[in-house]
């Protein structure tokens, strides 16, 4: 486990996994059951044209897992028996490397949530942020065991200027606006991302990180971040990560987490 790079906004931490873990862990994506993550509807931050994205079973870590895996329809609680149990608790052993971004296990939050992902090519992610109000920030590891830099599916991270994005815009961006017979409503950009452009566009830069194998990306709350779209160069190599999310004391039933 090696740190290579950190901000205040984002920590790289290579090798995070021994290596019998990590090969554990691709062994678990080949047998674990994933479906598309636009069956039930589309929600969240996947615009029309972020093509298909597979989700596996989510997974809650901390002293009240088994209680909010129980409120959500084919979730698990740790311990699972499977390789995401050695993905979390090298995790939550490792905080003295990443507190600083996401504060500490039981007082800032209490809860993980990890969602297990597959994008395939011409799979992305548009442009979101977490909710500072409810996780204190995420991490995404990448369970692949190869791939190249043709590939595509990097993160994306805006610049520390996008943090200036009012609060009350919400994890699209975008001001919240009077919908006829519905109030006011908090759109999201997958059918007008204007607003987000001219945001995003202000500074025009930022950071990316490479889904190298056995990295972990930790991202501070806040930050507006994407994943950009894998190349068709990836052939029939999927873009394999856990996120997880911190959740803060008290949140763990709020919707449209991630």
């Amino acid at each position: 486990m090696k740190v290579v790079f950190e901000t205040e906004q984002v920590l790289v931490v290579d090798d995070f996994l021994p290596a019998k873990d990590f090969e554990q862990m691709w062994r678990w994506f080949q047998v674990a059951p994933f479906f598309p993550n636009d069956m039930r509807g589309l929600h969240g931050a996947w615009r029309l044209d972020d093509g298909r994205v597979f989700r596996g079973p989510d997974v809650y870590y901390g002293s009240v897992a088994k209680q909010v895996a129980s409120a959500n329809e084919g979730a698990f609680a740790h311990p699972t028996g499977t390789a995401l149990d050695l993905l979390v608790e090298r995790f939550s052993g490792a905080s003295d490397i990443h507190h600083k971004l996401l504060g500490r296990e039981g007082k800032d939050w209490r809860t993980i949530a990890m969602a297990p992902r597959l994008y395939e090519r011409n799979s992305a992610l548009y442009w979101h942020r977490d909710t500072p109000s409810v996780v204190t920030g995420t991490c995404t590891y990448y369970a692949h065991p190869e791939w190249n830099v043709q590939w595509g599916g990097e993160l994306f991270i805006a610049h520390p200027s996008a943090l200036s994005i009012p609060d009350r815009c919400g994890p699209s961006m975008i001001e919240p606006k009077e919908v006829m017979g519905r109030g006011m409503v908090q759109l999201s950009g997958h059918l007008d991302n204007q607003e987000v452009n001219d945001a995003l566009m202000e500074a025009g830069m930022g950071y990316y990180v490479m889904p190298k194998p056995n990295r972990i990306a930790v991202m501070k709350t806040g930050n507006p971040h994407m994943i950009s779209t894998v190349k068709p160069a990836a052939g029939d190599h999927v873009r394999a990560s856990v996120t997880m999310f911190m959740i803060r004391p008290g949140q763990e039933g709020v919707e449209g987490l991630r």
